[in-house]
């Protein structure tokens, strides 16, 4: 049987502390050792960023339980439910409803402070998928959308890109499985990709030429834009230079990868000079980018309200 996260997470707070019990004794006679100096400074800075996060993961904890909680009530609730249907049916007596067991509490020493093991996984997935849990939303209302394991996004769930109003909402389209706004009479749309640092065949960051005859959809490695591409849920990825701005001087090896538009002092030239690519890239970064701060957002705020709380 595995052992408890919990008690893990306890006791590499407690290896942490006790392999480190020299260096945070007082030092003797005055004197200064440069070695343990060092160490201490790396101590330091490591306690601090395991401080500094204490109170997201805790939100992310709060609220990944609260979840799986409700997953798990609801079910019970449906099982309970077929039963009693069995018995009202003349079904066999002998069956009875469940009842909700409360969860066990166990004793665990309390630490002032949380080890983040270096090892888990905390991006979760890459594409929006909807919530697990079991809602009785339609089409038109406001759903909670997840994309990551931990990270989620309220917005109006709506069938096509068709549905996208000028609000001030934000939407997300079930087939295309993309965020999407509409803004100034165009609608946007996208979702959260992933960023490639030193990837050599990174997938899903140029568009498939194929047009509407590709073959390879689902074992394709580029992106197919879901208003082109009947069908496609594909999520736009991306390399980290395309954040990079290049002016036309510029002598960057990778200039066709990186932005090229975007910098007031050359905007009126730079615009006489893109790529239908360049501009799609262009659009799907910025719902990216859009994203990425309302789960800032949303996120920051709700950690600050935690605090607060407490």
């Amino acid at each position: 049987m595995s052992e408890n996260p919990a008690i893990t997470f306890a006791n590499n707070i407690t290896t942490i502390l006790d392999t480190n019990h020299d260096v945070m004794a007082n030092p003797i006679d005055n004197i200064v050792d440069t070695k343990r100096f060092k160490e201490r400074e790396t101590l330091i800075s490591r306690l601090s960023d395991i401080s500094a996060v204490l109170p997201s993961i805790t939100l992310l904890l709060d609220k990944s339980l609260k979840r799986t909680r409700q997953i798990h009530d609801e079910e019970l609730s449906r099982i309970s439910e077929l039963i009693n249907r069995l018995r009202q049916d003349g079904g066999d007596s002998s069956w009875t409803t469940i009842v909700r067991k409360k969860p066990r509490t166990r004793n665990i020493s309390k630490i002032n402070t949380t080890y983040i093991d270096s090892n888990i996984n905390t991006t979760g997935c890459n594409q929006p998928v909807e919530s697990l849990r079991k809602n009785k939303s339609t089409s038109g209302m406001v759903s909670e959308i997840q994309i990551t394991d931990c990270i989620s996004l309220d917005a109006i769930r709506v069938s096509e890109f068709d549905h996208v109003e000028q609000n001030g909402n934000l939407y997300y389209v079930e087939s295309a499985n993309h965020f999407a706004i509409k803004l100034g009479g165009r609608v946007f749309h996208g979702n959260v990709g992933i960023i490639y640092t030193d990837e050599k065949n990174p997938e899903k960051i140029k568009d498939c030429k194929f047009f509407t005859s590709c073959t390879r959809r689902s074992n394709c490695d580029y992106y197919h834009n879901p208003t082109k591409f009947s069908g496609s849920k594909d999520c736009r990825n991306f390399v980290a230079s395309a954040w990079l701005y290049s002016p036309p001087t510029s002598h960057y090896k990778n200039r066709t990868r990186s932005r090229r538009f975007g910098s007031r002092d050359t905007m009126d030239a730079d615009i006489f000079n893109l790529q239908p690519e360049e501009i799609d890239r262009f659009y799907d970064q910025m719902m990216h980018d859009l994203l990425c701060a309302m789960i800032l957002s949303k996120m920051h705020k709700d950690t600050r309200e935690s605090v607060r709380a407490t």
